[in-house]
């Protein structure tokens, strides 16, 4: 017999990715993330407006994230166990619980569809026309703003005698402090 014996393992051919590939592959991603990073930032989600009256924990104005539903205006006014037909709500809509029912119609006051409200060009009768702020308020606020000049935040509020912090909290989804 000629030639020798070998008895080290014979090599096989890369079965792997070539090192070109997967350096593409980290380009390509790379290039995508600065592409992602860069983009605008999202506007936020569109909200309606809905009324609960009637026998719920927390009747009132609701800003819901559209679509919103029935049972989402239930929640938010602190009767999920009601049982409703389970409709799509508009900005505007009224549901009015009563006697373990709920009937829909349609908010009477326009101003709901304005929401939010900017404070410093609204007038009194659209700030009274907010949950939680009456005609007293509104006009107060607006004293203030011809006296100080604008808000330059909902929170900036609190400089209006009779409205304190957690006032603000409870109108702040309502408002906003725009230029007048």
């Amino acid at each position: 017999m000629s030639g020798s014996l070998d008895f080290a393992r014979p090599r096989s051919p890369r079965t792997g990715p070539d090192l070109r590939v997967l350096g593409a592959l980290l380009a390509l991603t790379a290039g995508a993330f600065a592409l992602w990073s860069q983009r605008e930032p999202a506007a936020p989600a569109p909200q309606g407006a809905v009324e609960v009256r009637g026998e719920v924990p927390a009747p009132g104005l609701h800003l819901l994230p559209a679509p919103a539903r029935t049972r989402d205006a239930l929640a938010a006014a602190g009767a999920p166990e009601l049982v409703a037909e389970d409709r799509l709500l508009r900005s505007g809509d009224l549901l009015v619980a009563s006697g373990g029912e709920v009937r829909w119609g349609t908010v009477e006051d326009g101003l709901v569809y304005g929401l939010p409200i900017n404070i410093n060009s609204a007038g009194e009768a659209a700030l009274a026309a907010v949950p939680g702020i009456g005609a007293r308020t509104a006009a107060a606020i607006v004293a203030d703003r011809a006296a100080h000049g604008p808000f330059e935040s909902v929170a900036a509020l609190d400089r209006v005698k009779g409205i304190g912090p957690k006032t603000v909290d409870r109108l702040a989804p309502f408002l906003v402090a725009g230029a007048p």
